[in-house]
């Protein structure tokens, strides 16, 4: 193909023009710095030029007045438009300057002279959120609110023997349950596990400084978070507390002493699932999901069990727990990250897992993939039933 039949048919916010010559100018932005005593100068890239197109253009015609008007009121229109040029095709452009020469002797031509620049984009810097830290900090507001209004509700001074034996004991099985998280550490820190067992054995001490107690549970689960690994699975093990509880004083709430038990019973449930709830939150914030599905169930899942701590939850706690719903929503999935979806897979017959990975992702080695999601639906990878619909992962 000859050069002169890959020429565009130039134009300008639709106007057509004809041209002969064209000047492109281009370049780099350099600074020269020239230092005293020193031969040797530096020059400093500060990035590309704009780039300046000249076009010397014409139109001509038994309508060429026209063309002209229309080609004029495209360069003076407001804002950059499509430039198509001859040689270097769409260019996004401003008209800076037009020139237009006409004469009789020429006889129905107008003659342009155009300078276009090139427009660019308008780049300013850009404000984003750090969702996980909105969520920390909004998770350590909340647990703020949880202490003070624990420390109002709970009290075991001038009461009897059991309403202490009572607090004791909660307190003992929500610990026990935190050492049970623990264990599912491959290597838990021992610093961990000496503050669960301090705060175990010194629970008699501190039931009597509700606050007290409220600030060191709550020390002792963010250090227990913050062992975990970010995983589902961690997920999965923090919501053990989360449904933590005490049964109910069976006897009759006929004296002020088992009324205080009561309510008792009632702060130290809010703590605990409060507590663990709001530690849940911020570790699922920061986990990498394996697909949206995934981490849309997390949020419903999570999200319901707030709607039933906020039913009896002061309104400090209801407060702030709102906050950490609002931005707890906007950080599960993160939404910089494009995970995969979940679809349905029915194999047209019986197949092995590492034939289907390969036929689905081309790719053998995602057989396990496919195993694990399906472990319920495979009794053995080498005999996959055509018959079975399969869970995969679509767009990873």
């Amino acid at each position: 193909m000859a050069w002169r039949d890959e020429l565009q048919a130039a134009s300008f916010k639709g106007a057509s023009f004809k041209t002969n010559s064209s000047d492109l100018q281009s370049g780099r932005r350099v600074v020269e710095h020239e230092y005293p005593q020193r031969d040797v100068p530096y020059g400093e890239d500060l990035g590309r030029q704009a780039r300046r197109f000249t076009l010397d253009a014409f139109v001509l015609g038994a309508d060429y007045l026209t063309q002209k008007n229309a080609l004029l009121d495209a360069c003076e229109s407001e804002g950059p438009g499509e430039l198509i040029h001859p040689y270097y095709g769409s260019r996004q452009v401003l008209c800076t300057s037009v020139r237009i020469r006409e004469a009789i002797n020429d006889g129905g031509v107008a003659r342009f002279s155009l300078t276009f620049n090139e427009a660019g984009q308008q780049q300013f810097p850009s404000a984003t959120t750090d969702l996980p830290a909105a969520v920390a900090k909004a998770a350590d507001n909340a647990l703020q609110s949880m202490v003070e209004s624990f420390a109002e509700q709970f009290s075991v001074l001038q009461q009897p023997q059991f309403v202490l034996d009572q607090a004791v004991a909660f307190m003992d099985a929500s610990m026990s349950q935190m050492q049970t998280i623990a264990n599912r550490i491959l290597n838990p820190v021992a610093d961990l596990l000496q503050s669960i067992n301090d705060l175990k054995n010194g629970a008699g001490n501190l039931i009597a400084t509700p606050g007290r107690m409220a600030n060191r549970f709550k020390q002792t689960l963010g250090a227990l978070t913050g062992s975990l690994n970010r995983t589902p699975e961690s997920i999965a093990a923090l919501q053990i507390l989360v449904t933590q509880f005490i049964a109910n004083d069976t006897a009759p709430v006929i004296t002020p002493s088992r009324k205080q038990a009561q309510n008792n019973q009632r702060a130290l449930n809010q703590m605990v699932q409060g507590m663990a709830l709001v530690e849940t939150l911020r570790l699922s914030s920061d986990v990498a999901f394996d697909s949206f599905d995934d981490a849309i169930s997390v949020r419903v899942q999570l999200l319901a069990r707030v709607d039933v701590l906020e039913l009896e939850a002061s309104d400090a706690v209801f407060l702030a727990m709102q906050t950490l719903r609002s931005v707890f929503s906007q950080a599960v999935p993160k939404p910089d990250q494009s995970l995969p979806r979940i679809v349905e897979y029915v194999p047209v017959q019986t197949l092995p897992a590492l034939v289907i990975a390969y036929d689905v992702y081309g790719d053998a080695t995602r057989e396990l993939d496919i195993i694990n999601r399906n472990k319920n639906k495979i009794a053995h990878p080498g005999f996959v039933s055509g018959a079975e619909s399969l869970e995969i992962l679509v767009g990873s």
